[in-house]
């Protein structure tokens, strides 16, 4: 194969539409300081062990230890552990893990920290200074991002996935990423090999990446919103195998208890689903699936989780099922399906809107008002939908925006916020935008435009209910 050389990554030019929900975004908390010239490690769980320069071999490692420039860090069957650089970047690896901490060195930007993976899966969570990660198939880089590695044990390719910022990967061919992009390293011995594609990470890789990195939840806002500007890549590789989770420990004792299989529930009011408890689960993933297939997945806890049976208005049958997952997110075991029945729910009421739009300045003419209208992307049914409005006025157009407004079927507000639109051509302001409503949740929009004056003018209002909207 050809040797991968080092390469400073290109300046990546991506628009960026920032999702303003009511909730907002968040900075990551700080780290403990770690030490200068290597790594603190913590959060030690299983089997770790460590081996610094000046070493016979390896011992175990614990809590508060330094691993040094040219030390070497292995995790076992079950071993986790983090570790903490001296920039404040975070490195968590995961089970069957081969790790060394190659050197630091100081250049104009920062620190750049090298680090070598010959096998298992590393996250990493760039909070100043540049990382590059050697591996059997190429080198991974990464500045002011969030990436995680993965070497096939069986294969030796190397999966990297862009969670946030910019990426690189480099088998001889350098392919730039940005957020909620990867690609595929394949391993060659004799040959040069293909270079590296582009893929779409998926949504469950990105909740995943949250369970294992739980200081960065606060993020994910922002981070979905750096997805609705992406150009759709080609057609996305198979999924990210799972070979590097331990087996499942204890056996599965998982079971659905309540509703009794094939009940029939009300149209309306809270119902309660239980299921015994796993033990070893951090959390459970309760996903509910309509004759029609179309599915909503929720998180609990506990071993129950309470729905309001409104949340499901079509009649008919439904089935439901659990997976317990640990606390690094990943699947224990999952129960089988059962089923129930409902009649139709009352639609949901309209929502209730106190605030009139800003009255518009006579100058302003909104034009071609375009919305999730497309037949082949059926209002509420794909998530992120296209956008689009043509705007007039004499001063000149400065700034556009859609806004958006998310009413349950109570009709409370629980969401709202304000995407800018970049500017297209020919005075037409448009974006792909990610609204995360869930099923029978009531969507409104509107576009908003300012003009060179300082003026605002609003478009009048529309509608739509979600009918459990995918990621297309």
């Amino acid at each position: 194969m050809k040797t991968p050389t080092r390469r400073i990554l290109p300046s990546l030019a991506v628009v960026l539409i920032w999702l303003l929900a009511s909730c907002g975004g968040g900075q990551a908390p700080t780290t403990p300081p770690p030490v200068v010239d290597g790594a603190t490690l913590s959060e030690i769980r299983g089997a770790v062990e460590i081996k610094n320069p000046g070493q016979e071999g390896f011992s175990s490692a614990e809590n508060g230890m330094s691993l040094q420039v040219g030390g070497e860090l292995r995790t076992g069957e079950n071993g986790y552990a983090r570790l903490d650089l001296s920039t404040g970047t975070l490195i968590r690896m995961a089970p069957n893990t081969s790790f060394m901490l190659v050197s630091n060195e100081p250049t104009d930007d920062g620190l750049l920290s090298r680090l070598q993976v010959e096998l298992g899966q590393i996250w990493i969570a760039l909070t100043g200074g540049e990382v590059e990660v050697e591996t059997p198939s190429g080198v991974a880089a990464v500045r002011g991002s969030h990436l995680m590695i993965w070497v096939d044990p069986a294969t030796l390719d190397v999966w990297v996935n862009c969670f946030e910022g910019e990426c690189g990967a480099d088998n001889g061919d350098l392919l730039g990423l940005t957020g909620g992009q990867g690609t595929i390293l394949y391993f060659f011995t004799d040959g040069n090999p293909p270079p590296p594609e582009l893929r779409l990470l998926t949504w469950d890789e990105f909740l995943a990446w949250v369970e294992v990195m739980p200081e960065y939840q606060s993020l994910l806002p922002d981070i979905i919103a750096t997805l609705t500007a992406m150009a759709p890549p080609p057609p996305p590789a198979p999924p990210l195998p799972t070979a590097t989770v331990p087996p499942a420990e204890p056996a599965c004792t998982l079971q659905l208890l309540s509703p009794a299989n094939g009940a029939d529930l009300p149209e309306s009011g809270a119902v309660t689903f239980t299921w015994n408890p796993q033990e070893g689960a951090g959390s459970y993933l309760v996903t509910f699936t309509s004759s029609g297939g179309a599915m909503n997945s929720f998180s609990a806890t506990g071993s129950s989780l309470t729905r309001y049976i409104e949340s499901l208005p079509t009649a008919g049958a439904y089935s439901w099922q659990v997976t317990a997952l640990d606390a690094y997110g990943q699947e224990i075991c999952s129960t089988g399906p059962s089923t129930f029945s409902k009649p139709q729910s009352a639609p949901p009421p309209p929502p209730v809107t106190t605030e009139a739009p800003a009255a518009p300045p006579n100058n302003t003419v909104f034009t071609y008002l375009s919305g999730p209208f497309d037949p082949t992307y059926p209002p509420g049914q794909y998530c992120s939908q296209y956008f689009a409005v043509g705007v007039t006025d004499v001063e000149g157009v400065k700034n556009v925006w859609l806004a958006f407004k998310i009413y349950n079927y109570l009709g409370d507000l629980i969401a709202s916020g304000q995407v800018p639109l970049p500017y297209d051509t020919d005075g037409f302001w448009a974006g792909q935008v990610l609204i995360m409503a869930v099923y029978g949740d009531v969507v409104t929009w509107n576009f908003l435009a300012e003009d060179n004056l300082g003026n605002f003018a609003a478009s009048t209002w529309y509608s739509y209910t979600d009918i459990g909207c995918i990621l297309p």
